[in-house]
């Protein structure tokens, strides 16, 4: 609510926002995580990869530039909403520092 969001801006709840926010990043981070990992295992398994060891290394620079991209992608899309009002306040800070954060548990 707005006044929720007033209290946060003005350093009220923020502890307890950012520990939220930590906490669903962290968890949706690991299940996407997880699921990169069976998505590119499965893209190994498929029968071109399976051909070589080398074919099969091939899928880890191609997973780290589809990964990269999306991170820019989401990125992109962030700042764009956060400055959307010409103006980036507190909160939007915090939900852009804890998302790149998960988004870099997800490629770790």
């Amino acid at each position: 609510s707005p006044e929720d969001r007033k209290e946060v801006i003005n350093g009220e709840g923020t502890d307890d926002t950012q520990m939220n926010m930590r906490c669903v990043g962290v968890l949706l981070s690991h299940m996407t995580g997880f699921a990169a990992i069976n998505s590119w295992g499965s893209v190994q398994q498929t029968s071109w990869f399976r051909q070589t060891p080398a074919h099969s290394l091939a899928v880890l620079p191609m997973a780290l530039a589809v990964n990269v991209a999306l991170q820019r992608l989401t990125d992109t899309f962030r700042s764009r909403l956060t400055e959307g009002d010409g103006i980036e306040d507190e909160l939007e800070k915090m939900w852009d520092e804890e998302v790149e954060e998960a988004e870099n548990d997800i490629s770790g």
